[in-house]
């Protein structure tokens, strides 16, 4: 049996959603994509007889059914190439409508129903060549009679209003995002509901990140699942036909739930201890009326959102944990699942579309690191930028954190396993706390000093009467902040300044 399988891929996805510094385009942009392949890719699909059985091999009016959507693609099973071009023509034409500047992939060919799993493979391997191979259109960026969009730089077609009241020029991108705020906003609070502790969801990054007089640092965390792709490749191989249909739903279904479970345990996380933690530990984020945290991608196990740059590090711990555990049984046999997060602090008034791409980069190196030391465990990487960034991250961490005695990040850690883990810098920066025994004035000095080596430092500690090192447990044999070329205590030092412990 031979029907026409189409495939379907949101493209340019981070730009899209992060090109602007305004938190309310973002969230819209954010919803839109969810929509293209949400409820457009359902409103384009050829429309079955009414009450006919949704399995296109059961009844022969139905015209298609869509077999996943997930993780910006979506596999589309049509009765022939008409209807699989209604489907492409139609979802091309919604997209146009309402999401200006998105772009969507559709690729779609002839398969044989009974080896689907082979097949869907082979349709998505052929959709990733064909992306790069298709002609781009290129935007018409204004005539002399055009004004420009501030925030996309394409000719302005109306004005926006701003939470402040101010109008500005924006282009059709800029409105659309605009207008889909509120639509973001109804979704947030109909996967997450309003916060428990009475405060409120900010679209607005100020009243995200800093509070009165405070620093005004955003973190930016993203997070992504450790092997998905492959799973979703090998999921319901040899089982072809329906076997395939339903392994490959249940999987991305269970994936999806897993990674919007685990948000849900991080703003819970967050909320109870906003509500219960000493007015010293939480400075005035106990009586600011905004919660510090907004999820923008959601709803799989590609994650991304923003909170005060101090909670950055221990919101990303708590989601990294709370995913493993949503994460422990998926449907495919294939063990539990684990992610890694790269979290950038910057300032609030940082190029979000830089920031956001750092912390993707934070990201893939916590994966790359975890692929080389051979783990299966979550990993997390970070930085923080106090001023711009020059660079790559390999480039800024070899200008800034490489010297003569080795590697003075710890970083990217594994979450708890061995000495090179964010359990070991979460109990040096316990260690550290206590400003009778380690004034803030003599843990910069020391900061400044590890980078001599471990002479240096026995050296300092004598001369300033400090005691020692706070120790790292699972190290032997450790010397002056050292263990061989790799600096121990040099990143909780430099945490300290951007850290309230959540995840205690």
């Amino acid at each position: 049996m031979r029907y026409w399988l189409t495939a379907c891929d949101v493209t340019g996805i981070q730009s899209y959603i992060f090109g602007s510094n305004r938190l309310a385009e973002n969230l819209g942009a954010s919803h839109l994509v969810a929509e293209a392949l949400g409820s457009w890719l359902r409103e384009a699909l050829p429309q079955p007889t009414a009450g006919a059985v949704q399995r296109l091999e059961e009844d022969p009016q139905l015209a298609s059914e869509l077999l996943y959507a997930g993780g910006g693609n979506a596999l589309v099973l049509c009765r022939d190439e008409a209807a699989g071009q209604e489907l492409a023509a139609g979802l091309s034409r919604l997209v146009l409508q309402r999401a200006p500047g998105l772009d969507v992939a559709i690729y779609g060919r002839a398969v044989e129903f009974a080896q689907l799993d082979v097949e869907a493979a082979a349709v998505l391997a052929e959709l990733a060549v064909w992306k790069r191979r298709r002609p781009r259109s290129q935007p018409l960026l204004g005539l002399g009679v055009t004004a420009e969009c501030r925030t996309t730089r394409l000719p302005a077609v109306g004005l926006a209003t701003d939470a402040g009241g101010g109008r500005r020029l924006a282009s059709a991108e800029s409105l659309a995002k605009h207008a889909a705020a509120d639509a973001a906003q109804q979704r947030l609070q109909r996967h997450f509901g309003e916060p428990s502790d009475g405060r409120r969801w900010s679209r607005e990054f100020a009243k995200i990140a800093g509070t009165r007089d405070e620093m005004n640092y955003l973190a930016v965390v993203h997070a992504d699942g450790n092997g998905l792709g492959d799973r979703v490749a090998r999921v319901g191989q040899g089982a072809g036909g329906r076997a395939y249909v339903e392994a490959i739903r249940a999987f991305s279904e269970a994936v999806n739930r897993a990674g919007l479970e685990a948000l849900k345990a991080t703003v819970r996380r967050l909320s109870d201890w906003l509500a219960h933690a000493p007015a010293a530990a939480a400075f005035a984020l106990r009586d600011f009326p905004y919660l510090p945290f907004r999820p923008l991608v959601y709803g799989g196990d590609d994650v991304t959102f923003v909170c005060d740059g101090r909670l950055g590090l221990a919101l990303a711990r708590i989601y990294l944990d709370e995913f493993a555990q949503a994460a422990a049984q998926l449907p495919d046999g294939g063990g539990p699942a684990t992610a890694c997060a790269g979290v950038a602090v910057v300032k609030v008034s940082y190029p979000f579309a830089r920031a956001y791409g750092l912390a993707e980069e934070l990201c893939r190196h916590a994966k790359d690191e975890r692929s080389s030391a051979g783990s299966a465990e979550s990993w997390l990487d970070w930085h923080f930028a106090q001023a711009g960034l020059g660079g790559t991250l390999q480039q800024i961490r070899a200008r800034q954190y490489t010297v003569a005695a080795g590697q003075l990040c710890l970083r990217p850690v594994e979450l708890d396993a061995g000495w090179r883990s964010w359990q070991t810098v979460r109990d040096l920066v316990a260690g550290f706390a206590d400003e009778r025994r380690w004034p803030r004035n003599k843990l910069k000095a020391l900061q400044v000093v590890l980078r001599e080596g471990a002479s240096a430092v026995g050296q300092f500690l004598q001369l300033q009467a400090l005691p020692g090192l706070p120790e790292v447990v699972a190290v032997a044999g450790a010397r002056g902040g050292w263990h061989g070329q790799r600096c121990l205590h040099h990143d909780a030092i430099e945490a300290m300044e951007y850290f309230l412990g959540v995840d205690a």
